[in-house]
């Protein structure tokens, strides 16, 4: 699962499509990762950092439920193999 995102003058690449400002990004991950990353002082301090430098906001939430639209570009799959089905319960028509 990787987002590609390059910078290009006033503008962001992301997957394909063309973003202008302003932005915000969502960044989803393991429950408590966020307090292990910001526990370490060389992250803090590049977050705190950039943060001052791009005049940056940075929220942090735990929500009950996440809603991710379904990705529209291309697909390119590099390899792939069927899945197996389980058999079924005995007892099942």
């Amino acid at each position: 699962a990787v987002t590609a995102v390059s910078d290009i003058g006033g503008t962001i690449l992301v997957n394909y499509a063309y973003l202008t400002a302003p932005y915000q990004v969502t960044a989803l991950g393991p429950k408590g990762l966020y307090d292990r990353l910001i526990a370490v002082p060389s992250f803090a301090e590049l977050v705190r950092t950039r943060a001052d430098a791009f005049a940056l906001q940075i929220g942090f939430a735990e929500p009950d439920k996440v809603v991710v639209p379904a990705y529209a570009g291309p697909v390119s799959l590099t390899s792939g193999r069927a899945a197996t089905s389980p058999p079924p319960a005995s007892g099942a028509p």
